[in-house]
């Protein structure tokens, strides 16, 4: 695990030190970058990269995340398990996942997260979390203090209610991930990831005539399908010649979507 780079201010070193447990993971950014000035998941004017209903609440509130971002390279963890934390976590940008290390080196990806994504929607009342958090890309993330959020939601009946949505929805979709894994052919896992990743990043408005970046390699798919990186390339390969998508340079566009739908068994 790599060191904290040196703080450029003595804001950077207090919001460093409030989170020491991931210090030796992250950096700040630098005032210059300040994602605050110039980040494009800003709204109403804060540092808030929550779209949803949960973080309109958080801004009526006057909630804010931290104004200093911690910035991941790819491939590094960003939360290990069982590590303490006051804060609950959102990704500005990038992609990460969270995931279950097994023995022996084996790991089960459980989801993919994207710009808007909560590390878990339950963390503000949990102290520590039961699954890691990497890198995929470079990514930009923001904390706010736990302790804050729960005091919101015991005064305002709304956003508690608001609150409890999303942690249903978090159930809900973990539920549906278990029946892919458990009953999906290995052509109708790849698909239904596919369409779901193209689905959220649609509702950010990251999808574009169809195209939207996809920085997964085999090895993330197969650890999130329960495949080998062999399978993998051989259905990969397959969709791609039978012209479903094409995938170059980390982009990959839907050219027949009624048929990637087809495979997947969600018309």
């Amino acid at each position: 695990m790599e060191n904290a780079a040196r703080a450029d201010s003595a804001e950077t070193v207090t919001a460093l030190k409030a989170h020491s447990s991931l210090a030796q993971e992250v950096k700040p950014l630098h005032p210059g970058d300040a994602p605050c000035l110039n980040c494009a998941a800003k709204a109403a004017a804060s540092c808030d990269p929550l779209f949803n209903d949960f973080g309109h609440h958080l801004r009526r509130h006057q909630v804010r995340f931290t104004p200093i971002h911690r910035t991941v390279r790819p491939r590094r963890n960003i939360y290990v398990a069982g590590e303490s934390s006051e804060s609950a976590f959102v990704i500005c940008s990038g992609w990460a996942c969270r995931m279950m290390r097994l023995p022996e080196g084996r790991r089960q990806i459980l989801s993919f997260l994207l710009p808007g994504d909560q590390f878990s929607a339950t963390a503000p009342f949990r102290q520590t979390l039961d699954f890691h958090v990497e890198a995929i890309t470079k990514v930009h993330y923001a904390a706010i203090n736990s302790g804050r959020i729960k005091a919101m939601l015991a005064n305002d009946s709304l956003a508690l209610e608001c609150f409890v949505t999303g942690c249903i929805a978090e159930s809900t979709t973990a539920n549906q991930t278990l029946a892919d894994l458990g009953q999906r052919s290995a052509d109708e896992k790849i698909a239904v990831l596919i369409l779901r990743l193209m689905e959220r990043l649609g509702e950010r408005g990251l999808v574009q005539e169809q195209a939207f970046q996809f920085p997964l390699r085999q090895q993330h798919i197969a650890d999130a399908v329960g495949l080998t990186t062999v399978h993998v390339s051989r259905i990969m390969g397959m969709f791609r010649k039978s012209g479903v998508f094409q995938l170059h340079q980390a982009i990959l566009k839907v050219l027949n979507l009624s048929e990637l739908r087809r495979i997947a068994s969600m018309r």
